[in-house]
């Protein structure tokens, strides 16, 4: 467990230096204002130090402190902000102990024998890890009511999403699914009393600032104002759905009423769900590449999203990814809401089609100072097999088939282009998701 802490120095409260420059150098610290400490050196200093920040890792080493915070207002009343941030468990490996090594745990190979020790270790860590997570979430409702200093809680869920199933339809088992994701069997739960334990608090607090939210599909995001009120100071959000479209009970073949009625009800979701938001400030929609589409499904999100925008005065990013999206869809939808997006810093899109001279109506439409096509994605074969495509493409065709374009406007501010952000690609173009559906 490490935590972060700030010590006013010459304060009342502060340690010598001398015993303070110990502390950094035996801890390999360069910084002496700015630094770590494991949970013992903590309970040990004790009201000696005036932390300001505290970061909360899912550690076995966090239960204990957590309650030192609650049982002790000296260590607790100067925090001002609390930033949680669980360990990430791949959902492969966040289920029951299989069963399955246990064959191989008795085979004569000796190599066999020792990945399948290997593969029971990665298990046993991972469930320990999600334990220490749910008893995490558990004492959260309990504990940051009593940090009476508290002005924001920040929930930072941004890259934690690793999509561990080929078609997509299950991601990375942590407390972000768990609180999230409104079906959750303990997540649900765990953020009503969260959050209702801290509207009777002291506390003025600012939830969910950032963070990357994973839904099964639209039709699973919150509606009622209950559901929609820990999102509400949301500024930089990143979806991502699993499954999009009107497929994603199965039921476009054998029933299609009951699909084209499912189609209309998550037509209506997802702008009722964005219009809560009014603080934000960079949205990125993402789908599982292999999801099924119904015609129109696309366009009809994308033209919703955009015509929002006008909506949020503080919106500079604006992303969408594995949609169906052609060229004549994109231009219409820039003819039609050119003020909006022209005083966005960043716009990113991925195409289905080929089409190279997009780019230069583009620049014309929107009169961009610059823009950038990155074309990095297509050039490795498992990540493109990942795209639902059976081969990787031709080398000439690489740049036809993903565009991102960033750019700085004439008006509204800069955000210059730099080789550097060309070669990350995508997880730093697309709204800084990393471990996205990108890949």
């Amino acid at each position: 467990m490490t935590d972060t802490g700030h010590m006013e120095q010459g304060g009342p409260n502060s340690l010598p230096p001398e015993l303070w420059l110990r502390i950094c150098f035996l801890l390999d610290l360069p910084d002496a204002g700015n630094f770590r400490l494991v949970c013992k050196t903590f309970s040990g200093i004790g009201a000696r130090v005036v932390f300001r920040r505290l970061v909360v890792h899912a550690d076995p080493d966090n239960h204990s402190l957590l309650r030192i915070l609650a049982r002790d207002r000296a260590k607790s009343k100067y925090l001002q902000s609390f930033i949680y941030t669980p360990a990430p468990v791949r959902r492969s490996w966040a289920g029951a102990w299989s069963a399955g090594p246990v064959r191989t745990l008795l085979s004569d190979d000796g190599q066999v024998r020792q990945q399948a020790y290997a593969k029971l270790d990665q298990q046993r860590d991972a469930h320990s890890r999600v334990q220490g997570n749910l008893l995490i979430c558990e004492l959260l409702p309990v504990v940051l009511p009593r940090l009476t200093g508290l002005r924001s809680v920040i929930i930072n869920c941004e890259g934690w999403h690793q999509c561990s199933d080929r078609y997509g339809a299950r991601g990375s088992y942590t407390p972000l699914t768990l609180i999230h994701r409104q079906h959750g069997k303990p997540g649900s739960r765990v953020l009503t009393a969260l959050l209702g334990a801290l509207e009777k608090s002291e506390t003025k607090l600012e939830t969910l600032k950032a963070g990357r939210l994973e839904w099964r599909s639209i039709g699973d995001l919150p509606q009622t104002p209950t559901q929609l009120a820990p999102f509400s100071n949301l500024a930089d959000l990143n979806l991502h759905f699993c499954v999009c479209g009107i497929d994603r009970f199965g039921l476009g073949a054998k029933h299609p009423d009951l699909a084209e009625y499912a189609r209309l009800n998550e037509a209506k979701m997802l702008p009722n769900f964005l219009g809560s938001l009014p603080r934000l400030r960079a949205l990125a929609i993402a789908f599982c590449s292999l999801s099924p589409r119904g015609p129109g499904v696309s366009e009809g999100w994308l033209r919703d999203v955009v015509r929002r925008g006008q909506h949020w005065p503080h919106l500079a990013s604006l992303s969408f990814g594995g949609m169906n999206l052609t060229k004549s869809l994109l231009m219409d939808v820039l003819a039609r809401h050119k003020d909006t997006l022209r005083r966005l810093e960043l716009f990113a899109v991925w195409l289905d089609d080929h089409w190279p001279s997009a780019l230069a109506e583009m620049r014309d439409m929107l009169t961009l100072e610059d823009a950038t096509i990155w074309s990095g994605l297509c050039g490795d074969e498992g990540r493109w097999k990942m795209l639902g495509h059976p081969e990787p493409p031709r080398t000439e065709d690489r740049e036809n088939v993903v565009h991102a374009i960033r750019k700085y406007m004439v008006q509204g501010g800069s955000c210059p282009i730099t080789d550097e952000t060309v070669a990350r690609g995508p997880p730093e173009m697309f709204g800084g998701c990393r471990g996205s559906c990108w890949y």
